[in-house]
């Protein structure tokens, strides 16, 4: 059995999801494990009805932006 790429065998939902998380989350940070841990949670979200995708992008969206504020600190020279 050929493996193709988890983009192609998901659904239309969860590709319209991806779409909107991708667009707003700046390239740069998406690292290859990391789409694969938000194509892995939408594959959940997908079997769990009464969670709200949308919703679901928005606490991503929030995540980064809390790593985002961690960052100046992670450049401080005393911090190890």
């Amino acid at each position: 059995m050929e493996n193709k790429p988890l983009e192609e065998s998901l659904p239309s939902e969860a590709l319209a999801a991806l779409n909107t998380f991708l667009k707003a989350v700046p390239v740069d940070r998406l690292s290859k494990n990391l789409r694969n841990l938000f194509l892995s949670h939408v594959y959940h979200e997908l079997d769990t009805p009464s969670v709200d995708l949308e919703e679901s992008i928005v606490d991503l969206q929030s995540l980064f932006n809390f790593l985002d504020a961690l960052e100046p600190i992670s450049k401080d020279s005393s911090f190890p």
